[in-house]
């Protein structure tokens, strides 16, 4: 009899731990709704004076912070941090409440209390790290977030460059301020691109930015490559963006209508209009229904292009990134409701520029010479535009990253060539392909949790940081 009940005994303990965390949700999402939306906030201020949010992980205010190897990652363009953070926001506590999780489970979660008791929070790389032990942090970009963790939008200027010179060294520094540690760094497309540029020790005039007049040049800082280079232990891409695959769009985007059509200070406020009007008036069905529709057809023309037509000429190719069939549909509507977020229609110019002539260099606006050019330039030598995969080899730290099977805006051979190839060698270095994925979904996708989680964890380990 002993025998048994001692057996039963860790069964007793995992049921016990399950219903009280069950219960402290419950009455979190009842009565202490800003406790969960305000948990782990931090702040920081760039060197252009805004302030970034920053959220430091853990799954519930019981818990205590982990005082261990940080881990900082930052969002793609028009998305935010939740991207990372998958859970039940308390006001989606109802709809949410018929999601279950699959039959097999990947290994890391089997009895973790708090899947168990939020389905939602499988689909998150935050919650996962943190269960190998990591001090999770995550940061939002400048204009993007949701609720206290919005960041300040800043001023009428931005691009890629602006996040990589400014956010993402102010990110780093407020972790090593509280933590005492350089964080592992990286992030998903633009988040993994603006760290890979960190490592390249870019730098902006920060005086002559306030002034709001221009964007000055990109300017790669020796003493900042070695010091960064030698403190930050890791980097972490998910689908890390750089030269966009455009095939035939790029012939049609390069006119002079399109490049003063998106060569605009505006900011697209997403935020606004997904949480403030979509969040009331749209049910998850629809939600997932219209994404199951769009990117549904997208894929069936993608996959189904006639062969005797070459593929340069596959439209659907370029806008094949979202993998619905492997996106359950709750996980569908929590991307649309909570992770798409706003942006500067500077990122995407810059973006276009990348996918139109081919490379990956600072914005084509940058400095004073160019501030009022209203054409994307065909690159030139010597033209005085900084150029991230000439200056790749700076980056010499350990690199992992996963990559989306369809390589639609971010192409997996491309990006292995210019990052890998391109930066100094590390023998841990390490890259892989989650198949039947897209960029969107790759990092919270069916298939994420046991097909991208593990294998970066289990890299991490060979760095012996913990």
């Amino acid at each position: 009899m002993n025998q048994i009940n001692l057996l039963a005994l860790p069964l007793f303990k995992t049921t016990l731990t399950q219903i009280c965390c069950l219960c402290v949700i419950a009455l979190l999402q009842g009565c202490g709704k800003e406790i969960l939306e305000s948990d782990g906030l931090y702040v920081a201020t760039t060197e252009d004076q805004i302030e970034i949010k920053l959220k430091r992980y853990r799954p519930s205010p019981d818990v205590d912070f982990k005082d261990t190897q940080p881990i900082l990652l930052f969002p793609a363009f028009m998305m935010n941090m939740n991207g990372f953070l998958g859970h039940t926001p308390p006001e989606r506590a109802k709809g949410y409440s018929k999601m279950v999780l699959p039959e097999s489970l990947a290994e890391w979660a089997i009895d973790d209390p708090f899947v168990a008791a939020d389905p939602m929070r499988y689909h998150s790389l935050a919650h996962y790290l943190w269960t190998q032990g990591y001090d999770v942090w995550l940061a939002n970009f400048r204009g993007t977030g949701r609720g206290d963790f919005q960041s300040d939008r800043g001023g009428k200027y931005s691009n890629i460059d602006v996040l990589a010179a400014f956010d993402v060294p102010a990110a780093v520094d407020k972790v090593v301020e509280v933590t005492g540690q350089w964080p592992v760094i990286g992030g998903h497309s633009t988040g993994g691109m603006a760290t890979y540029a960190y490592l390249q020790g870019v730098t902006i005039d920060a005086k002559i930015f306030m002034e709001e007049k221009y964007i000055p040049h990109m300017v790669s800082d020796p003493e900042l490559v070695a010091e960064r280079n030698a403190n930050i232990p890791a980097y972490i891409g998910i689908d890390p963006a750089g030269e966009m695959p455009l095939s035939i769009m790029a012939y049609f985007m390069d006119i002079s209508i399109f490049w003063n059509l998106i060569n605009s200070p505006l900011f697209v406020n997403l935020d606004w209009l997904l949480g403030d009007i979509l969040e009331p008036v749209f049910p998850i069905a629809v939600n997932a229904a219209i994404t199951d529709l769009a990117f549904g057809t997208v894929g069936f023309f993608d996959d189904n292009w006639p062969s005797f037509i070459n593929e340069d000429y596959n439209i659907f190719a370029v806008l094949h990134y979202w993998s619905t069939s492997k996106t359950n549909r709750y996980v569908e509507d929590y991307i649309l409701r909570t992770s798409v977020s706003g942006g500067q229609l500077g990122i995407l110019s810059q973006y276009a520029d990348w996918g139109v002539h081919e490379t990956i260099r600072e914005g084509w606006n940058n400095g004073i010479e160019n501030k009022d050019l209203s054409v994307s330039p065909d690159p030139s030598e010597n033209d005085g535009y900084y150029n991230y995969k000439e200056n790749m080899y700076k980056m010499t730290v350990p690199v992992v990253a996963v990559f989306s099977d369809f390589s639609s805006l971010v192409d997996t051979d491309d990006m292995v060539g210019v990052l890998f190839d391109g930066k100094t060698q590390h023998s841990l270095d390490y890259w892989f392909e989650l198949p039947q994925s897209g960029h969107v979904d790759l990092a919270m996708n069916d298939d994420a949790p046991a097909g991208v989680y593990p294998p970066i964890g289990e890299w991490l380990k060979q760095l012996d940081l913990l």
